[in-house]
């Protein structure tokens, strides 16, 4: 039997070129002029955003971040994906089916680029971790569902 880690880290390698190369179609959505898109650039680059729960809105949220340049982001859900979950949300698949939902969507946004800094909280925001969770977040998005008010009480 195994057991799912209570948390996952990916560092990334951070490669400038690289960097600005996978970003710089979106920079026009960034400010009116090249020193106001790299300067909100680099602070989107810069901060920590935490997602809590990691489903429907969550999954793909964290995608976006990454996708966007967000380089630090931490995550975090209890729940394991499920055939119900395979309609609406990233990461659910066959193959995915009975795994920890931070533990997928965590692999799945370190593929997408690899420069970024992941941290995956897969038994969810408890009294025992919610202060790391928190501690260094810029922001953080609340997606947990709404019948998980338990979880959204830690």
């Amino acid at each position: 039997m195994t057991t799912t880690p209570k948390t996952i880290e990916y560092k990334g390698s951070f490669d400038e070129k690289f960097y600005y190369d996978r970003i710089n179609r979106s920079l026009g959505w960034m400010g009116d002029n090249l020193d106001e898109q790299l300067d909100r650039q680099h602070k989107l680059k810069n901060i920590t955003v935490g997602v809590a729960g990691t489903g429907g809105i969550g999954g793909s949220t964290a995608a976006r971040l990454v996708r966007a340049g967000c380089l630090n982001i931490k995550i975090a859900d209890i729940d394991n994906f499920d055939t119900s979950n395979i309609q609406r949300q990233m990461g659910a698949e066959i193959s995915n089916l009975g795994r920890n939902k931070s533990q997928v969507v965590s692999e799945i946004i370190f593929g997408i680029s690899g420069d970024c800094n992941i941290k995956a909280y897969t038994d969810g925001i408890n009294a025992g971790n919610a202060e790391d969770f928190v501690n260094g977040c810029d922001i953080i998005l609340d997606q947990i569902d709404v019948y998980a008010v338990d979880a959204q009480n830690a």
